[in-house]
């Protein structure tokens, strides 16, 4: 009788070992927690029809690790890695058709350098941004300024709170998220609030025809830029620490040029038409 007992407790007590083990799964409000440990944990957030909307590593306590978010039809939205709550190297995002978005370089290091300059307000500083006064500097990193967002004003006037005012909570990103998954015809925001841009850049348009191509070093543009301001025309031209600078050629969709635009600091000096009889 005993060893029948035993026999009937025994799947019982497993099923209990089970469910108090750390390694438990379990759905809240549409984001599935799954815990392989204190340190090293993913959550994973679903569509209403059960395709995966993101995922994303936390370990202890950021997000460190792969990074992907998926439109409700399947098709990938965008794809990259974090280091300490940080987007980090490549960052890749595709539309709802499956035609690439965008490519970029971000670095977590160089935001954390920025930053560290903005708190000690070096004489000698190494970032064009660190040299503005701090309420603008922290623009430049600023995924929401960046993508013309709006801006809460901060009303704290504390150096320390104004570089360090943006938190990662999973709610926000979701929302997010959503934007970019589920809306329709709403442009592409970063999942993620702060963002420093140091690397190559493309942009594209649906079409798959480029929209923007260049280079930033440390947050700002610098040198050789192509930009398509619709999809039949390009300017080429260069930048200097963020603005447009020198002689910008615009050219329609054979190439044949149209004119040209001189900038300085990001200022239109002057505008005049190419001439080949008469070059200016």
């Amino acid at each position: 009788m005993s060893a029948m007992n035993n026999a009937f407790l025994l799947p019982v007590l497993l099923s209990l070992l089970i469910s108090a083990s750390p390694n438990t799964s379990w759905e809240t409000n549409s984001i599935h927690f799954r815990s392989h440990s204190i340190d090293n944990s993913t959550y994973t957030a679903y569509h209403d029809n059960g395709i995966k909307k993101f995922f994303v590593v936390y370990r202890r306590n950021k997000m460190t690790g792969d990074w992907k978010s998926w439109y409700p039809s399947g098709i990938i939205c965008d794809s990259g890695r974090f280091s300490g709550n940080v987007p980090d190297g490549k960052w890749v995002g595709w539309y709802p058709n499956g035609s690439i978005r965008y490519s970029w370089t971000l670095s977590a290091s160089k935001l954390s350098a920025l930053k560290d300059e903005l708190l000690r307000q070096p004489k000698i500083k190494h970032f064009f941004i660190s040299q503005k006064h701090v309420t603008e500097a922290v623009k430049y990193y600023q995924s929401d300024y960046l993508f013309k967002q709006p801006v809460k004003k901060s009303r704290v006037n504390l150096r320390a709170n104004l570089v360090h005012s943006k938190t990662y909570d999973l709610h926000s990103i979701e929302e997010k998220v959503n934007r970019n998954t589920v809306e329709s015809g709403s442009d592409y925001i970063p999942p993620f609030p702060e963002m420093m841009l140091n690397g190559e850049y493309t942009s594209y348009y649906q079409n798959g025809k480029i929209k923007e191509e260049g280079v930033y070093i440390n947050g700002l543009r610098e040198g050789v830029w192509e930009e398509h301001t619709t999809v039949l025309d390009k300017s080429r031209g260069s930048y200097l620490r963020g603005y447009r600078s020198g002689e910008w050629r615009t050219y329609d969709q054979r190439g044949k040029l149209l004119y040209f635009t001189l900038y300085k600091n990001g200022e239109v000096i002057e505008t005049y038409e190419f001439s080949s009889s008469k070059r200016p």
